[in-house]
């Protein structure tokens, strides 16, 4: 083989890797944005525990108020949006 081509390798594999990694940051953008992160905060929030024990009782903290927000639901006589309901309505 010629030199100039073993002299051109190292730039070849280098192009080739970045163009590789280009690649697969793509496809993973479209498989998370498709399906979800799958569980991605799970990890992160083990990940929290180790090196900042107070986020990571944040992160719980929250969570458990999203879970309380979801139970109650909206009082009797109001409507979805605050508003009060029609006062001829039973419910009102």
């Amino acid at each position: 083989m010629p030199q100039a081509i073993w002299d051109a390798l190292p730039y070849v594999a280098l192009v080739v890797g970045l163009v590789a990694t280009m690649v697969l940051l793509v496809w993973g953008t479209a498989r998370v944005r498709k399906r979800g992160s799958g569980g991605l905060g799970g990890v992160m929030a083990a990940y929290g525990e180790v090196w900042s024990p107070t986020s990571h009782d944040s992160h719980y903290e929250l969570k458990e108020q999203e879970e309380k927000r979801a139970e109650t639901g909206v009082p009797d006589g109001f409507a979805g949006d605050g508003v009060r309901a029609d006062p001829r309505s039973p419910r009102g």
